[in-house]
């Protein structure tokens, strides 16, 4: 089956995500979750890239980047074949260390931009890591409520600062929820698209007053009427409505 073409974007900001082969925790060390940060930092100075966002997990990685969409591949194979080159040196290993083509989903407007910075920045917490985004070491939530720069690019704290008046608000914007599907891990977009599917659920059943979720069950009526509801309301198709839901 042919892959599908990689979207362009028309602002040249992309969000791209890569993970381990076989789920491997590529970067469950501090010390390689540096090297790869480092590799990143040079790797944004030998391309025309602009690092808005970042994360690093232990078994994948997460970029809000702007990059002229002629030199992301390339950007993105230098980066990770540099960190592989490292991390088989390291480990004694040999083969691919990432899970074959890099994800990207291009960023065409503002408030999908800063929604999915948001999401970047709370993949930790997400995975139970920290209790606040602002305490995981490995992003770039940091660099911005410091504002200490390390490698984000120089454009996005001037951005930060016209749209946030204080880190305050920053941070509050971080605890606000959207019903965007990100590109991530298989699991964790299922565990999203699940998550939501629940929340679509419980304003479908209190917008007709009915008490929980149990009344989903009561007729095949109800059944299809919830599942055109969240497919309108969720970037879901009907059809993904039914498997994550048990009826």
């Amino acid at each position: 089956m042919p892959r599908k073409p990689r979207m362009r974007s028309s602002t040249d900001m992309y969000h791209i995500t890569n993970r381990g082969i076989n789920k491997n925790n590529i970067f469950n060390l501090e010390n390689d979750k540096k090297k790869f940060l480092r590799i990143l930092q040079k790797s944004c100075l030998q391309y025309p890239a602009e690092l808005y966002s970042y994360c690093i997990m232990s078994n994948h990685f997460h970029l809000l980047l702007k990059i002229p969409f002629t030199e992301l591949s390339a950007f993105i194979q230098q980066l990770s074949t540099t960190y592989a080159v490292y991390y088989n040196s390291k480990y004694n290993k040999s083969g691919h260390v990432f899970q074959g083509r890099f994800h990207s989903e291009a960023i065409q407007n503002e408030k999908y931009f800063w929604c999915c910075m948001r999401y970047i920045h709370n993949n930790p917490m997400q995975a139970c890591l920290v209790p606040s985004p602002v305490m995981y070491k490995f992003s770039s939530m940091r660099e911005y409520v410091k504002k200490s720069r390390f490698l984000i690019h120089p454009k996005a704290f001037r951005i930060y600062v016209q749209h946030f008046p204080n880190t305050i608000d920053f941070q509050q914007f971080h605890n606000k929820h959207d019903r965007f599907i990100y590109i991530d891990t298989p699991e964790e977009v299922y565990e999203r698209k699940k998550l939501l599917i629940e929340k679509c659920s419980k304003y479908f059943l209190a917008g007709k007053n009915l008490p929980s979720e149990d009344a989903i069950f009561w007729s095949s009526e109800l059944k299809k009427e919830f599942i055109k509801y969240a497919s309108d309301n969720l970037d879901v198709s009907k059809a993904e409505v039914g498997r994550y839901v048990k009826f």
